[in-house]
């Protein structure tokens, strides 16, 4: 779960993902 838009931060998904869970965004 994330609150960033995908392109803002496609290779931090470490920053963009919710704690405990992955981050879609990073993949869609």
């Amino acid at each position: 779960g994330t609150k960033a838009p995908a392109p803002a931060l496609p290779m931090a998904p470490h920053l963009i993902s919710s704690p405990g869970r992955p981050s879609l965004t990073f993949f869609v």
